[in-house]
């Protein structure tokens, strides 16, 4: 989620770019739930310092505050909240080995027609909240702030496992939006749309270590981004994903 677009479109516009947070299944047909209408919103200014915070402990508190992931809504939560404070470690652990993310943008899918893997998207995020060097030389500094927003959030089954309803689930934000600050400069818009994302339960799931393979760990597995207005699509390629 998230980072994905970051290098790319901070490149166009010369300012931190991330992905941002809120989901879309694929159509209201294949969505069971009703629209929540009640959004999730992250305001977090100025990145903690991540060192400072695992020794005093804070940063494990907020991390445990956050919703449990023990179900597709909470793995969403969680994996925003993780992406929000710029915890690019924790952010990792709630996406699959083989997650893919595939951009909204033609250019960006024309760029990178493999999409994201999980260690593109903990790297984006590690540089959108700590800063990174260019290949030439130029320094990108970290985001100041970061401003979330997901909303009209649905669950339902994924179309690639109609059948297995307890370990799949699609899960559909019907408007995301994501801002970040550089310096004292204002709120930049990086994204404003609808975002599918594609969960696995924990027992399902290709893990790595530091994650749980039971039934009480969701985890996403694909992620797929739409501008705003965008027709959406089903279809999958052999790889298993298309868009992002």
């Amino acid at each position: 989620m998230f980072l994905n677009s970051f290098h790319s479109r901070r490149r166009h516009a010369y300012v931190i770019v991330a992905l941002c947070a809120a989901f879309l299944a694929l159509t209201a047909r294949s969505v069971g739930s009703q629209p929540e209408e009640h959004p999730l919103v992250w305001s977090v200014a100025r990145f903690p310092d991540v060192a400072m915070l695992e020794d005093a402990g804070d940063m494990r508190a907020v991390w445990d505050s956050l919703a449990s992931s023990d179900s597709p809504r909470g793995a969403v939560e969680r994996l925003f909240g993780a992406y929000a404070h710029g915890w690019s470690r924790e952010y990792r652990l709630m996406l699959t080995s083989d997650f893919h993310f595939v951009f909204a943008e033609a250019e960006l899918r024309a760029q990178y027609p493999n999409g994201f893997t999980a260690e593109d998207e903990r790297l984006s995020l590690l540089h959108l909240a700590h800063g990174t060097v260019k290949p030439d030389g130029r320094y990108l500094p970290p985001a100041d702030a970061v401003n979330l927003v997901a909303t009209r959030i649905e669950i339902g089954p994924d179309p690639e496992h109609p059948d297995d309803e307890r370990r799949y689930a699609l899960v559909r934000v019907g408007h995301a939006s994501l801002q970040v600050m550089i310096g004292d400069g204002p709120m930049f818009p990086v994204f404003d749309g609808v975002e599918v994302m594609a969960l696995v339960r924990g027992d399902a799931a290709s893990i790595e270590p530091g994650q749980r393979a039971d039934a009480d760990h969701w985890y996403v597995r694909q992620w797929n981004e739409y501008p705003a207005g965008a027709p959406l699509v089903t279809e999958t390629t052999t790889a298993g994903v298309v868009r992002r």
